[in-house]
């Protein structure tokens, strides 16, 4: 049973990630590049990860079904009424968190 949940924003050359248990207590939030975020996630025990569904999240979400994780896709319609004020990544992700249900 995966016990936690990874949100993970993409971006060009920077992802944002928010990891959180499955009651919601944060583990980490990380900074990092498309190779750490590579290897970061293989290095991982098997997690729900939550993505804003975009062109280069569909790429990732194979990937991460590759390494045994589960993977949800958030339609862009749905993220931006989290988000107050202008888009701050850290609170991005937060969005694309509470729209994971």
């Amino acid at each position: 049973m995966k016990d936690t949940m990874i949100g993970v924003d993409l971006a060009k050359n920077v992802f944002q990630l928010h990891g959180t248990s499955m009651t919601g207590v944060v583990k980490y939030r990380k900074k990092l590049s498309r190779g750490q975020f590579s290897r970061f996630t293989s290095e991982q025990r098997p997690a729900l990860v939550v993505m804003e569904a975009c062109g280069s999240a569909h790429y990732w979400a194979r990937e991460l079904v590759k390494l045994g994780h589960a993977v949800k896709l958030i339609p862009p319609a749905y993220v931006p009424q989290c988000i107050i004020g202008t888009q701050i990544y850290g609170r991005h992700v937060g969005a694309i968190m509470s729209r994971q249900s």
